[in-house]
């Protein structure tokens, strides 16, 4: 798609998005966006440059419900010619906006839209500032591409788990409880992590009534359990786990302990049930 930016004595430049120009690179706190575009004018000024900058929105349609998710600017003046140039857009993208972005995204294609594009002229003699302003460009980005570029920066850094939250008062707790866990863990007091996911936990176990289903299920044959059987039985076995951690008074647990790995594992679990939960509910589904 195209956009445009009026400049003065009624010259035009022109923005047209470039194949495969957006990337992402690991910094700290998320993630540097680039987002590469084609411009070029209706006429040559050789004696001007630009300085352009815009909102960047973030969506599943162009035209509608779209977030913002960062402001950017070139690094370099735009020269005003009529053939056609590489201009780059950079801006910060933070790593609780790729976390959103990923959950509203669903494993789909996304829209960046640059919105509100401003441009400062800068030339003649005196040098003069001229101010411009133009309308929206939407750059289409596919699942692939997106995926690509968030696997550099999911390399680099910590990937935590969304849980979508509704006014529901078990969920409330429940994302509460994980906040806690995660605070714990950064915090290096990895045994008190078992406590505050047990009972997140709970309220997956009492949707789905996993402590009245697992039994009968456990009496199945493997090849005879459904999938979600086979899940239900997984809640009861990280339930377990967890209170070997609390309880372990017991002779074959004595003295367990979780370290930083046992206990981002458990979290990361925990977290993707607390999320189905939220996600089936939301649908009607439980």
């Amino acid at each position: 798609m195209t956009g445009s930016l009026n400049l003065p004595n009624g010259n035009t430049l022109w923005l047209e998005e470039a194949p495969k120009g957006l990337r992402l690179q690991p910094v700290l706190g998320g993630a540097r966006l680039e987002l590469s575009l084609r411009t070029w004018a209706n006429q040559a000024t050789p004696q001007t440059s630009l300085l352009l900058s815009a909102t960047l929105l973030v969506g599943q349609n162009p035209s509608h419900d779209l977030q913002e998710l960062a402001l950017v600017s070139v690094q370099q003046a735009v020269n005003v010619t009529v053939s056609p140039n590489q201009t780059v857009f950079v801006g910060h993208v933070s790593g609780q906006a790729l976390l959103e972005t990923e959950e509203l995204r669903a494993g789909g294609a996304l829209w960046l839209v640059l919105r509100r594009l401003r441009g400062i002229s800068v030339g003649g003699d005196p040098v003069g500032f001229e101010f411009s302003s133009g309308g929206d460009l939407a750059v289409e980005v596919f699942s692939e591409q997106w995926s690509t570029q968030m696997e550099k920066v999911s390399s680099a850094s910590y990937i935590d788990v969304m849980v979508p939250i509704t006014d529901d008062p078990e969920l409330q707790k429940a994302a509460g409880r994980l906040r806690t866990a995660r605070s714990y863990i950064r915090d290096g007091i990895f045994n008190a992590v078992a406590a505050e996911l047990r009972q997140a936990l709970d309220a997956v176990r009492v949707a789905y009534d996993t402590r009245k289903q697992a039994p009968t299920i456990r009496d199945k044959k493997s090849r005879d359990r459904s999938v979600l059987e086979r899940w239900m039985l997984e809640v009861e076995d990280i339930y377990s786990h967890l209170s070997a951690f609390i309880h372990d008074d017991e002779e074959a647990i004595a003295g367990a302990a979780l370290d930083r790995a046992q206990a981002v594992e458990l979290l990361a679990n925990v977290a993707g049930k607390v999320h189905r939960l939220a996600a089936d509910r939301r649908a009607q589904l439980i």
